[in-house]
């Protein structure tokens, strides 16, 4: 083997463990949250790289989306958060729920939503953050 070639080989291992082990680090600790403003505006943002900026990002966009008085209703961290309103009173009812999977955080939020009233719940917004 050429010297050239041997220098291309230690090269190409190099690189081959260097992507190895980028791929096998643990992702770093991400959040998402969930902020709400007036009549159902909201907005979400996942896999952030911590609580304070998934806050400050969801806060942001929820601002940025033209909704009024926006505050953070939801952190999570490797979990989801759903946002329910009731159709009709938007403005009235709106619920929000944390969990494990997207599935268990939606029932809680409708089951809140009917016990609160509601004759029509949905889901305005879901998210799961999948890094945490």
């Amino acid at each position: 083997m050429t010297m050239e070639r041997r220098n291309w080989s230690y090269a190409a291992l190099t690189a081959a463990i260097a992507v190895g082990t980028i791929a096998l680090t643990p992702a770093a600790h991400a959040a998402g949250a969930l902020a709400a403003g007036q009549c159902g505006g909201s907005a979400s943002v996942v896999d952030r790289p911590n609580l304070d900026d998934a806050r400050r990002a969801a806060l942001n966009a929820c601002q940025g989306s033209g909704a009024k008085e926006c505050k953070v209703v939801a952190t999570v961290r490797k979990g989801c958060f759903v946002m329910v309103i009731d159709a009709p009173k938007a403005c009235e009812i709106n619920k929000f729920a944390v969990a494990e999977t997207i599935v268990v955080a939606a029932n809680t939020a409708i089951a809140q939503c009917y016990t609160d009233g509601g004759t029509q719940c949905m889901l305005r917004q879901a998210a799961c953050d999948t890094r945490g």
